[in-house]
């Protein structure tokens, strides 16, 4: 046998054991009832996540526009004219190599470092797509596609509540995603609290965990009675309203 047969027959055996390992043979649904089959496991996957992610008839207006109206005006008109100026070749290839290298693919299977290498090749056609969105004011549905990866937050997940879902966006709609993220942190990032630790330019996660400890330290110094709550918290991003993100958009003066 050829050691290129040898190879292949390898990868075929280790592609099925991964399949098989990353399969989900069983489920249970919301009533903790266990399906076995892949109809069931498809049914219980899609009314699950309609769920999760379709609008939460309970939330009533009142709570809703209370919470918006906390919100100041942050962006005037000379804000939106700058955030929504048209994109450079220069901010475009910024942006481009701001992404990390090691990015799962989406739909359309292409990669980051692909489209620098010949960025000077697609540098008309991507600016024209960017253009095309920033002038329409939305993203056209094929480059919005994605693929959903489930995985899986402990070693034995018996629910779908137990899988963190993960978008595989194309990643000409991370481009235009990432420019408009860059262009509204420097404003969002000065009126945000300085309590709001992570997912913002120059504060670190990790200054929460000292808090906390300092906190902790402080209460058993001066023997406080106190009640310490360790919460596990869905990411808000999976259960959004999209009527209250609109709403609260136009609140804070994006027009």
């Amino acid at each position: 046998m050829k050691n290129g047969d040898k190879n292949t027959k390898f990868f075929h055996k280790f592609a099925d054991a991964r399949r098989k390992r990353n399969f989900i043979w069983s489920i249970k649904d919301e009533h903790g009832n266990v399906v076995v089959s892949q109809e069931d496991i498809t049914k219980t996957a899609l009314g699950f996540f309609k769920k999760q992610y379709g609008r939460n008839g309970e939330i009533a207006f009142n709570d809703i526009r209370w919470g918006i109206d906390l919100m100041p005006q942050l962006f005037d008109e000379a804000k939106n004219e700058a955030l929504f100026c048209p994109v450079s070749e220069k901010e475009l290839l910024e942006v481009m190599k701001s992404f990390k290298k090691d990015k799962s693919p989406g739909p359309d299977g292409w990669s980051i470092d692909f489209l620098i290498h010949f960025f000077d090749l697609f540098k008309k056609d991507l600016l024209s797509m960017v253009e095309a969105s920033r002038l329409s004011g939305s993203i056209h549905p094929h480059t919005s596609s994605t693929y959903i990866a489930l995985i899986p937050k402990n070693e034995e997940p018996e629910s779908f509540l137990d899988f963190r879902p993960i978008s595989l966006c194309n990643i000409t709609f991370k481009i235009i995603s990432k420019i408009i993220a860059e262009r509204i942190k420097g404003t969002l990032a000065s009126s945000l609290s300085p309590n709001q630790h992570a997912f913002l330019k120059g504060r670190n996660i990790l200054d929460a965990v000292a808090s906390t400890q300092e906190c902790i330290h402080s209460m058993s110094v001066n023997k406080t009675n106190a009640a310490i709550l360790k919460i596990d918290l869905q990411r808000a991003y999976d259960v959004l309203d999209w009527g209250y993100l609109q709403s609260l958009l136009t609140k804070i003066g994006l027009e």
